[in-house]
């Protein structure tokens, strides 16, 4: 820990946790930094939101795709990862922002080991969040354009071999970040106390580089590659639509259809609730210091926690795009919660009785009907085996 007794604030950081501040305020400013009520009242509202839906959303998103049989193939681990993801931001990051909207901003309570793990935790999880999303687009790339090579490129044991590097790439990559922040004891003018002081330090050129570069190689260049990839899905799935002749083409198009529409729609969530934090970030660094101070506390809070809320709101619209969009997992998610259970056992009932009036009226017809019914089923499975290729198709 750092001494300071100097009484201007360099790069203070009051919200680490969430923003990665870059600002030059003045020590009378570090003193009285107090935010408005409705901007305590809104913040709080959604971060409340946040927490609680997300939670409870990304943990059913685990139980259901590890309880149901049919949800389990290579995609489905990837989604399980950005869910995981998703649940570190939220539990490490959103109390800790609760904590700071209703205490003083001018100090940091969690000692110095905390001021370099929230903000490292926080940033390794958006890197493999973006990495996991690249992983689950080439899958679907692989599944749908390239069939054949997805037997083998797809499988469960190489996503978790990937799951593996993506958090290793990750924490690698953020680990320059921890030698840009740093934590001191500062007397606070208002209150003559001693006060911890967690900031991060961006002066430097190798230090404002890596900032940039985190952006470019974490946010633009996996949005172009992105666009690439889901231009040759659609551009495919448009050409082998024209060519269908069976029902049963249809209907597995129409699956690869909405799993390619549920995963654009995560991604353009993603990009953009990141894109106003990460423009945000760039102009702190580009921006020269009087130019920042000008804009004032109250506007620079105003949309520093607005920029930050978007990222938890991004962490908790998962689980709702997947049962929105998605057939099967919506399926499979109200069988998990027991809403189906009564429906099952209707059915059965209901079907249970008409085999029995069947039998006794005619015999026969409910013979022919089985063996038919088995006869479609060999040939259908038949039909399907080439292109199914362990799941990989469908979620």
């Amino acid at each position: 820990m750092v001494t300071e007794e100097n009484d201007s604030i360099s790069n203070f950081e009051p919200a680490l946790n969430i923003s990665y501040q870059m600002v030059n305020f003045s020590a009378d400013d570090f003193t009285r930094l107090e935010l408005s009520v409705y901007l305590r009242i809104a913040v709080s509202t959604f971060c409340l939101l946040s927490l609680t839906l997300g939670t409870l959303g990304n943990i059913l998103v685990v139980v259901v795709i590890w309880k149901a049989k049919e949800l389990r193939s290579s995609m489905s681990l990837f989604l399980v990862n950005l869910s995981l993801a998703d649940l570190m931001i939220l539990l490490m990051c959103v109390p800790l922002v609760l904590v700071e909207l209703h205490t003083n901003l001018s100090s940091w309570l969690l000692g110095e080991g905390m001021c370099k793990v929230v903000p490292y935790v926080q940033m390794t999880t958006e890197h493999a969040s973006v990495l996991t999303i690249l992983a689950i687009s080439f899958e679907r790339y692989y599944a749908i354009c390239q069939p054949l090579k997805a037997g083998y490129k797809c499988t469960p044991m190489r996503a978790l071999v990937i799951i593996a590097v993506i958090w290793l790439v990750a924490a690698l990559s953020t680990t320059p970040m921890l030698f840009t922040i740093r934590c001191f004891i500062k007397r606070d003018l208002y209150s003559e106390k001693f006060v911890n002081v967690c900031f991060m330090s961006v002066e430097l050129l190798w230090q404002k580089l890596f900032y940039l570069l985190s952006i470019g190689i974490f946010y633009i260049l996996p949005f172009l590659i992105l666009l690439v990839v889901y231009c040759h899905i659609g551009k495919h799935l448009m050409t082998c639509s024209k060519g269908l002749n069976s029902s049963n083409e249809e209907n597995q198009m129409r699956s690869r259809r909405q799993v390619v529409l549920m995963l654009v729609a995560v991604v353009v969530s993603f990009f953009v609730c990141m894109l106003p934090f990460r423009i945000f970030v760039i102009w702190l660094i580009l921006s020269p210091p009087e130019d920042i101070i000008n804009l004032g506390t109250e506007t620079y809070f105003n949309l520093l926690y607005s920029c930050s809320v978007l990222l938890y709101i991004n962490a908790t619209l998962n689980p709702f795009l997947y049962n929105a969009i998605s057939s099967k997992f919506r399926r499979s998610f109200i069988h998990i919660l027991g809403c189906s259970s009564i429906r099952k056992t209707t059915k059965s009932t209901t079907a249970s009785n008409t085999a029995t009036i069947d039998t006794r009226t005619n015999n026969r017809k409910l013979i022919l009907s089985f063996n038919t019914r088995q006869h479609t089923a060999a040939k259908y499975n038949k039909q399907q085996l080439p292109l199914d290729h362990g799941k990989n198709l469908h979620v």
